[in-house]
């Protein structure tokens, strides 16, 4: 099995803005009392102070670069780091730096602009307008962030502890060796689930799809299974067999296509239907493999 430290690395992704949601009490007392409740911990009123074009724009900034992020690596531990191939790391960063530029104009223009949007508020929210509600610019600068933070993978067989005696260092790399194992249990799960997640979406699509709007699918739907295809090259540590046939029929029998000679062709949607049917339950099989090796382990280890 290739070692993880060899060709990869962690990477998180700090991507925050304030979200101007608040909570407001007093409507919830209100309620209470018009509706003659016992209590009022089953009702939430809250209020948006920042609905603006400005910072909507912000935001789909952040979410879109979280998407790429999340679709170009794999989830590794509880800690916000995702497992990232070398190669990508530059590419990533290059995007992080482009979607920071991206969203500085809007979040200027934003923060240049509060004092006022707070004043507008007084008319726009009636008796609900209170000043104190609303962050100072400082807060809100202190709570957008668009970062990342890279780390090694650890590797067990070389991570050094001075001074340790022989059966205390045995007794790390045992454990260190146990969690990566783990670590690549998940990578290998959370593989598969997208990779069955796409492909059933393809076969429902090659079968639902007529050729009007009813049904009809984007290039996308191709394309989140190529990147499937890519991330078994990338996360098959162990030179799985099995897992490279399965990519095999992914690119022979879906990638090969092009969304629209499927669009045109009845035949072929029928033919990839067929292959996305076939694919699912050795995707399901292979998963369980992986799940009841796992466990095979930890009873062993137990």
């Amino acid at each position: 099995m290739e070692k993880l430290a060899d060709g990869f690395m962690l990477m998180s992704v700090s991507l925050s803005i304030p979200s101007g949601v608040t909570r407001i009490r007093e409507l919830e007392e209100e309620a209470k009392n018009k509706h003659n409740m016992q209590s009022s911990d089953r009702v939430r009123s809250t209020l948006n102070l920042f609905d603006t074009d400005m910072l909507k724009e912000v935001r789909k900034i952040h979410s879109r670069t979280r998407a790429i992020f999340n679709s170009s690596t794999l989830p590794f531990y509880d800690m916000g780091f995702r497992l990232i191939e070398n190669k990508d790391v530059q590419r990533m960063i290059s995007l992080i730096d482009d979607a920071k530029i991206e969203a500085s104009k809007p979040w200027s223009d934003f923060i240049s602009s509060y004092e006022d949007h707070v004043s507008n508020d007084r008319v726009k929210l009636g008796d609900l307008w209170d000043r104190s509600l609303y962050p100072s610019v400082e807060e809100l600068k202190a709570a957008h962030s668009i970062d990342y933070t890279l780390s090694v993978v650890p590797d067990p067989n070389h991570d050094v502890r001075a001074g340790w005696d022989d059966e205390t260092r045995e007794s790390f790399v045992k454990r260190a060796k146990e969690k990566e194992r783990k670590n690549v249990k998940r990578i290998f799960m959370s593989m598969l689930e997208r990779a069955y997640q796409s492909i059933s979406h393809v076969e429902d699509r090659m079968k639902s799809y007529s050729g009007k709007r009813s049904g009809s699918f984007r290039d996308s739907l191709i394309d989140n299974v190529r990147d499937v295809s890519d991330m078994i090259d990338k996360y098959n540590f162990n030179d799985d067999e099995e897992l490279m046939a399965i990519k095999k029929k992914i690119d022979n029998e879906i990638c090969r296509y092009d969304p629209s000679a499927l669009r045109e062709s009845e035949y072929l949607r029928e033919s990839v239907a067929k292959s996305a049917a076939e694919l699912l339950p050795r995707i399901g099989s292979f998963g369980k493999k992986i799940m009841e090796a796992g466990s095979n382990d930890d009873n062993m280890n137990e």
